[in-house]
């Protein structure tokens, strides 16, 4: 666990270490401490193999993500080690950038007590306390929930968002789904400087999305509405359009 972290710890881990926990959880679909436990162990070793700390996990995700879920799979976690390492993969960018806000490049004191203080125990609104410090994570936060969400097979009932356009009985909440499942993957992608293996990932995850929609004896306007989000992705992923992908779906 991060308790072995002597003085200051590592710059963003133990934030790292607690959002990784709660994606490994609705990946798995267990609820066990076990998974705390592993997690801390993976993130030790990765520590201590050379003082690294959330910088050095945005330049190779890929070494980090293989570390943690062979240490799932070692711990009786999780069965099927690649999944898990791409689940970690695709939340990793988004952990990332709660975990750089949170936690300057600078190692602020004042920001970080502040930090520190909105998430201390028996705060009722931690997110309304961060603002008021100049920090919002709340978009990440709700890109991270939304993200859980998908991984776990759930829906959840969503925050407030600016509409979408629509058509038809098409409606915005569908379709802002859909978006942010795309952006989760170009991110990912981007995350991993578009590698080979990564880009085939998502043609398959996008494929995957279609065939579930095409699949279906009577789609609603919503799931054609969907459909067409995930295929207009895949064209782009396809071509390696991937930052004009990302600048689409962010606007959308």
């Amino acid at each position: 666990m991060l308790a072995k972290f002597e003085d200051r710890p590592p710059r963003g881990l133990p934030v790292v270490h607690g959002f990784l926990a709660l994606l490994v959880s609705h990946h798995s679909g267990k609820v066990l401490p076990e998974i705390g436990h592993a997690v801390g162990d993976a993130i030790d070793k990765y520590y201590f193999a050379g003082e690294r700390d959330i910088r050095d996990i945005k330049k190779n995700p890929e070494e980090f993500a293989a570390l943690v879920a062979r240490e799932l799979k070692e711990n009786n976690i999780i069965t099927d080690e690649e999944k898990a390492k791409q689940a970690i993969l695709r939340g990793l960018p988004t952990i990332i950038r709660i975990a750089e806000k949170l936690w300057p490049e600078n190692h602020n004191p004042e920001h970080l007590e502040k930090a520190s203080n909105a998430l201390d125990e028996g705060v009722e609104d931690p997110i309304h306390i961060l603002k008021q410090a100049g920090i919002d994570i709340e978009p990440e936060l709700e890109e991270f929930r939304q993200f859980l969400a998908e991984i776990s097979g759930k829906k959840v009932k969503k925050k407030s968002v600016p509409s979408l356009p629509t058509s038809g009985s098409g409606t915005s909440t569908d379709l802002r789904e859909a978006n942010l499942e795309v952006l989760s993957i170009l991110r990912a992608l981007k995350f991993v400087s578009y590698s080979g293996e990564a880009v085939d990932n998502a043609i398959r995850e996008l494929e995957e999305k279609i065939d579930e929609i095409t699949g279906l004896e009577e789609p609603s306007s919503q799931d054609i509405y969907r459909l067409g989000l995930y295929y207009l992705a895949l064209s782009y992923v396809r071509k390696g359009k991937f930052e004009k992908a990302e600048r689409v779906f962010r606007n959308l």
